[in-house]
């Protein structure tokens, strides 16, 4: 049996969020930042990704786990979750305001429409983008 490592980095947004580690399509539990996920598994090619509560998720990675070696994955947010996020942030503030301000005017339609827009483009398209998982430089084994 070979070792592998998930490390959930430090991030300044979305620390709290669970995430749950899916190892070959089967969840083997919650990854936190305190402390990294180990867990023995075959020698052979295995795949790896992360999901939250919402079901967002990374994309898979395909790593290849070999006996002589420690693998080490870390996992952690792409700057895009950010962005969007902040996006409709702000555009729901500005979409409130003129809503408050300007109740019969013609702008109010379009704005909605582009607030759902955007909306569909975070569930539909960006849904696999939100986390990054990487494969470290693997570490000798010195144990075995």
């Amino acid at each position: 049996m070979a070792r592998l490592s998930i490390h959930r980095n430090i991030s300044l947004f979305n620390v709290r969020s669970p995430l749950f580690l899916i190892l070959d399509n089967k969840n083997i539990g919650q990854l936190t930042i305190i402390k990294p996920r180990e867990c023995s598994i075959p020698a052979s090619e295995h795949t790896v990704y992360v999901k939250d509560i919402l079901g967002f998720t990374s994309p898979v990675l395909t790593i290849n786990i070999r006996e002589d070696r420690e693998s080490v994955v870390k996992v952690s947010n792409k700057l895009s979750l950010l962005l969007l996020l902040l996006f409709l942030i702000v555009f729901s503030i500005l979409l409130k305001s003129l809503l408050v301000s300007f109740p019969a005017s013609a702008i109010n339609p379009i704005l909605i429409t582009i607030w759902l827009i955007s909306l569909v483009v975070l569930f539909i398209f960006c849904r696999h983008s939100f986390y990054k998982v990487q494969e470290d430089t693997p570490v000798q084994n010195k144990h075995l």
